[in-house]
């Protein structure tokens, strides 16, 4: 049927037309590098998490994005990274 749409064309093309070339590569340099330096997790949490963020990577290039699904994926990117560097807790005190 003409006029129906079936689906957005994806987060990375979206990205790409509404903030350019410089834009993109910094979205794709967070979310890419993220799972990458979060590849070797520890215990199920972190299976779980990357394992969220890998499905992200590979979803954007078909389905698009909304406010929700980018912020839990910088949330889990943000967690991940956080676990990966140690810092779990408040800071100590002085």
């Amino acid at each position: 049927m003409p006029g129906l749409s079936v689906g957005t064309q994806g987060q990375l093309w979206a990205v790409l037309f509404s903030y350019g070339v410089v834009g993109l590569a910094l979205f794709l340099a967070f979310l890419w590098g993220s799972a990458w330096l979060t590849a070797r997790g520890g215990d199920d949490v972190d299976v779980v998490l990357h394992a969220a963020l890998l499905a992200v990577c590979v979803a954007i290039v078909t389905y698009g994005l909304d406010v929700v699904q980018l912020l839990s994926t910088g949330l889990v990117a943000v967690l991940l990274l956080r676990r990966r560097h140690g810092l779990e807790g408040p800071p100590d005190e002085a």
